[in-house]
């Protein structure tokens, strides 16, 4: 028997009732590149709320994400690993140097407005189930292209990352005032 489209549809409809609803995610993909100047940070937009930020630091640069209605929280503070380093949300020279570190030319972040919830309420005591729904509402995967290091005469602990390119794909949720508690 020939299932129409018409029939085909409203199983596909019904099916999809019956399933928990999914968070629908946004997506933004680019390519960007960042050099050291003057300790300034770099802001790059990807939605009308949020921004990614590269602060720089003594060998590289500090990765954080804005929601421009809470701009001195960084959402993306709760990135594992939190207490023990290398750290997802930075690009520094010894993670290019030493061979221990193998997080090298990938980064994933995660990112939520539910991180101003868990500062206010529990005064940033973080439980593994605030890790899943901030990784629910957003999360940014690097690949790092290309890297400029400076002078390894210093040792590893002091090599300078002076330049990154890079390719970020960010899945997030396009409406972060869902994500707050009221």
């Amino acid at each position: 028997m020939f299932l129409g489209a018409k029939p085909l549809f409203v199983m596909i409809a019904a099916l999809a009732m019956m399933l928990e609803p999914a968070r629908a995610l946004a997506l933004a993909h680019f390519s960007a590149e960042v050099t050291l100047n003057q300790g300034q940070n770099r802001i790059l937009p990807f939605s009308a709320y949020y921004e990614l930020v590269f602060k720089p630091m003594d060998t590289g640069w500090q990765i954080q994400v804005f929601d421009r209605r809470f701009p001195k929280t960084d959402l993306a503070i709760f990135t594992p690993p939190i207490h023990s380093g290398p750290f997802e949300t930075q690009i520094i020279g010894r993670t290019f140097v030493d061979p221990q570190y193998t997080i090298g030319f990938q980064r994933t972040i995660i990112f939520s407005p539910k991180v101003v919830d868990v500062l206010k309420k529990r005064r940033g005591y973080v439980q593994p189930s605030d890790i899943d729904e901030i990784r629910r509402d957003g999360t940014a995967n690097f690949a790092i292209t290309d890297v400029s290091l400076g002078d390894l005469q210093g040792g590893m602990f002091k090599t300078v990352v002076r330049q990154v390119r890079f390719r970020v794909t960010i899945d997030f949720n396009p409406d972060p005032a869902s994500s707050l508690t009221p």
